[in-house]
């Protein structure tokens, strides 16, 4: 069993009873070169805040913008993505919140950002923080799954729910972006297939010397 997240992997061990030495620990991929950071445009007095994912009650995007109303609404605010929120969500959003809808490529969105939003009341392990940070966006994030191993000790982290908390994040200055040689480290997809590709030739040599 591969679990992506140590959350995913205690859930494997303790309600589907795998013993651990059956999970390996092997996070989701990154496509370093589809996500590496482009020009950005040329900055203006308010940031570009950006939130990429599904619109659903755990991703916490009602939280996003209560805060963002709170924090006095300090620039743009872009929602990509779609799901059985979003008309409640577009009705108590601001006029500085754009709903982009779901898209084909995610790419450009961050390259055309400032700061990437993770409101999430759960996570396990999010594609789309990945993506941001290999883009080399400062990050704003709640505290939950792997957010803080993705980090690397940089961006912004709150508790998830707290409303008070985002707002006092999304109106400081922008964090500082993670490294991005030690999370490619971590991340690349190339670095990823090796562990899985290790972990294949461990299985075989098990088997051959059964």
């Amino acid at each position: 069993f591969v679990a992506v997240s140590a959350g995913i992997a205690d859930d494997l061990e303790r309600t589907w009873r795998v013993p651990a030495t059956r999970v390996t620990r092997i996070a989701n991929p990154i496509d370093l070169a589809r996500f590496a950071p482009g020009p950005r445009p040329t900055p203006d007095s308010l940031p570009r805040f950006l939130y990429v994912g599904r619109l659903h009650r755990s991703k916490g995007v009602d939280v996003l913008i209560e805060a963002w109303t709170r924090a006095g609404e300090p620039g743009s605010l872009t929602i990509v993505g779609d799901g059985p929120e979003r008309v409640l969500l577009e009705e108590a959003a601001p006029p500085s919140v754009c709903f982009a809808g779901g898209v084909p490529d995610t790419a450009p969105w961050y390259r055309g950002a400032d700061v990437f939003v993770l409101p999430s009341r759960r996570e396990g392990l999010s594609n789309a923080l990945l993506e941001a940070v290999a883009s080399g966006l400062p990050v704003i994030a709640t505290d939950v799954g792997e957010t803080r191993a993705v980090l690397g000790g940089a961006g912004r982290v709150v508790p998830p729910g707290d409303i008070p908390a985002l707002a006092a994040a999304l109106a400081a200055p922008p964090p500082s972006p993670s490294p991005l040689e030690s999370f490619a480290a971590r991340y690349g997809a190339a670095q990823v297939a090796t562990r899985h590709l290790d972990l294949y030739r461990e299985l075989r040599d098990r088997r051959q010397t059964k």
